[in-house]
């Protein structure tokens, strides 16, 4: 099915992604190693399996206490290559929130935009803003009409009761719904056929936004895998960050 998104219209599964953020998060044999390692500008984030289960919950219920989102609704998510884009998008999902990849201002419920917006994407659509400061701090300003995503998962709690069934994960006008069963197989495909190393390096963004999206967020909690995700680089450059980091290149 190829259309556009109305909202209602389809159908539900059962969760898939947040049961799978919960067990890494419990079964992962060293709890502080981190299963996403993110470098912005050189800075150096690491989050363990617990920690980007913590972001993700209060995240989550950020979004369906401040932002009353269901399980189906739209939320166009326009982020960065960062690894707040994997910790809004896990949450959406949690929420069994549909997501739209870029600005969706006519039909989405919620808006997750990146730290450079000047003013509202949209009057009749909530706005938040995503700060891509390392420790995920608040933004310092922000215009009229747009809230701080920072600051609105602060105070979320951290502990997460998922919706059971979910929308779809992804959807927009020209392709059809990937349900969560579908983005998590295309996933495990994707790393599979790549290599059978564990412990993977994306250095830049893949020029297919959808499997950007996907691996960038939901490859960390595949069992026994973790990323690492970074800016563009050449070759030497490329293989001394693998032998950094004992990653083998995407």
């Amino acid at each position: 099915m190829s259309q556009v998104l109305q909202p209602g219209t389809q159908s539900l599964s059962s969760a898939v992604i947040w049961p799978m953020v919960v067990a890494k998060a419990r079964g992962h044999a060293n709890a502080g190693a981190p299963v996403l390692t993110a470098y912005d500008q050189g800075a150096r984030t690491e989050l363990s399996a617990l920690t980007l289960a913590n972001a993700v919950a209060k995240a989550a219920n950020a979004l369906v206490d401040e932002a009353d989102i269901e399980p189906g609704d739209l939320v166009a998510v326009d982020l960065p290559w960062h690894w707040q884009r994997c910790v809004w998008l896990l949450a959406c999902w949690s929420a069994g929130a549909t997501v739209h990849l870029g600005r969706d201002p006519e039909q989405a419920r919620l808006q997750l935009v990146g730290p450079s917006i000047e003013a509202p994407v949209s009057q009749s659509t909530n706005t938040w803003a995503v700060s891509l400061h390392p420790l995920g701090m608040p933004l310092a300003e922000l215009p009229a009409g747009v809230e701080d995503a920072a600051l609105m998962a602060r105070a979320g709690g951290d502990d997460f009761f998922a919706p059971e069934v979910v929308g779809p994960a992804l959807a927009d006008q020209t392709r059809p719904f990937i349900t969560q069963q579908e983005a998590v197989a295309r996933v495990q495909h994707e790393v599979t056929q790549r290599s059978p190393a564990t412990r993977l390096l994306i250095a830049g963004e893949p020029a297919d936004g959808v499997l950007a999206a996907l691996v960038l967020a939901i490859a960390p909690v595949l069992p026994g895998t973790s990323i690492v995700v970074s800016e563009s680089m050449n070759e030497e450059q490329l293989r001394q960050r693998a032998d950094q980091e004992s990653a083998t290149p995407w």
